[in-house]
């Protein structure tokens, strides 16, 4: 059958080839256009149904420090333990402002300004600056599937275990995160590298897999089991491996144990063969209204006593003391933790730990914080015993919005150390969430 044009007869063209061609391209572009309108209508009907979700948020907080034989890192503006002021009072100031952005469970972004002050500190400079603490955007449920991808600066920390936490958040980096979360199995694959902005550290390259396995038995709550490969500035090139159970989770008692080993060169040649070990068992009384809970643990490090083999200091917390801040390696911590919840308004907590090398040496045995100072001096390389430390620590929460946090600890040098070298640290801390 014959199509009919709409065109009179007498002004019919006279096609060529090339027109020809010519006008099935504007078809198939009108073709395109078309699906294109549909692809557009839908899309605007699926972002009706599965609106954008934006939140937009900050803090800001307060701290006051006082001071006694603490010093900066040996990267703070040159200053060593020969030239410092071992009494020292000074103020931080952050203020972090936040967008969150997700859609339709599918993606998720996170962008993160930061700006930090500090001020009157004899062994610091007055420090003004600013960065970008995160900033990432993560593609969620991949193909309807338990898996993620998550690409750009980012905090990366599993848990509260020995080697690879980091409760504070205080480690960022530049990395690719793949995630599959199929509960009770989770396995996650990073690799990246460590972010200008973030606390010194030697590793500057690195990749981690980390697999945790939940479970309903008595012997086995929960699994973990990791494994790493760092790249330092210094050359060296460790691996890690590693395991941490929940051994038992019932309503009064909880215990965990951790062990992890490291193996590769050492900075500067050798073998590195380092081995860390972590037990603790927690009891927390049955009855609600008693809110309470303690905490017994050991903790071992190996490591020569010049501190040359040792593990790598990567991701590890301030969870054994915040005064002395122990590095991990050549020594035992043996420490007991008590926490009250008094009511939603007050909480507090009473910390004791006891350090000993493994073996003497002469050596820095402490490692500086997060926006915190190490213990200043070397031990003597006779004795093994480094100290005793007490934390203290009150929470108000003021309102939903407002906290102040009081922190108080002492520690008292050991026999590895020459007499009068004790250490304070006491910090009081107004945040506000907005």
């Amino acid at each position: 059958m014959t199509r009919r044009s709409r065109l009179p007869m007498v002004m019919k063209p006279n096609l060529t080839k090339n027109d020809t061609v010519t006008k099935r391209f504007h078809r198939i572009r009108s073709r395109r256009f078309v699906a294109g309108l549909v692809l557009f209508f839908l899309a605007e009907r699926g972002l009706r149904a599965e609106p954008w979700e934006a939140f937009f948020y900050g803090d800001l907080s307060l701290r006051g420090y006082e001071t006694r034989q603490l010093v900066p890192g040996q990267d703070d503006a040159g200053i060593s333990e020969e030239n410092v002021a071992t009494a020292d009072r000074f103020g931080w100031a952050r203020l972090a402002l936040s967008s969150d952005l997700t859609y339709a469970d599918r993606f998720h972004a996170l962008l993160t300004l930061r700006a930090r002050a500090r001020w009157g500190a004899k062994n610091h400079s007055d420090l003004l600056e600013g960065d970008v603490a995160q900033g990432w955007i993560e593609w969620m449920n991949i193909g309807f599937s338990p898996g993620s991808l998550t690409l750009g600066r980012q905090t990366v920390g599993f848990g509260n275990g020995l080697a690879l936490s980091d409760e504070g958040n205080e480690w960022l980096y530049d990395a690719v995160r793949g995630t599959w979360d199929a509960f009770p199995l989770v396995v996650e694959v990073v690799g990246g590298r460590t972010a200008a902005c973030s606390r010194d550290t030697a590793v500057d390259r690195f990749y981690l897999l980390n697999v945790q396995y939940t479970m309903e038995r008595f012997l086995a709550h929960h699994l973990e089991i990791y494994q790493g490969v760092f790249d330092r500035d210094d050359d060296a090139r460790p691996v890690l491996f590693g395991a941490r159970n929940v051994w038992f989770d019932l309503p009064a008692w909880m215990a965990e144990l951790e062990g992890a080993c490291e193996f590769g060169e050492r900075p500067g040649g050798g073998a590195l063969a380092a081995w860390l070990l972590d037990a603790s068992l927690t009891y927390r009384p049955p009855v609600a209204e008693t809110r309470f809970h303690t905490t017994a643990r050991y903790t071992y490090a190996s490591g020569d006593p010049d501190g040359t083999h040792e593990f790598v200091d990567l991701m590890n917390s301030d969870q054994w003391g915040r005064v002395f801040k122990p590095r991990l390696g050549n020594i035992h911590i043996f420490s007991l933790n008590n926490t009250f919840t008094l009511s939603e308004m007050w909480q507090a907590g009473l910390s004791g730990f006891y350090y000993m090398q493994d073996r003497a040496g002469v050596r820095n045995a402490s490692r500086p914080g997060y926006e915190s100072d190490g213990y200043a001096w070397k031990t003597d390389g006779r004795q093994r015993e480094l100290g005793t430390e007490i934390d203290v620590f009150i929470n108000c929460n003021v309102t939903a919005e407002l906290a102040v946090r009081m922190h108080a600890g002492y520690f008292w040098a050991g026999s590895a150390y020459a007499a009068g070298k004790d250490a304070m640290d006491v910090r009081m801390e107004a945040s506000l969430a907005f």
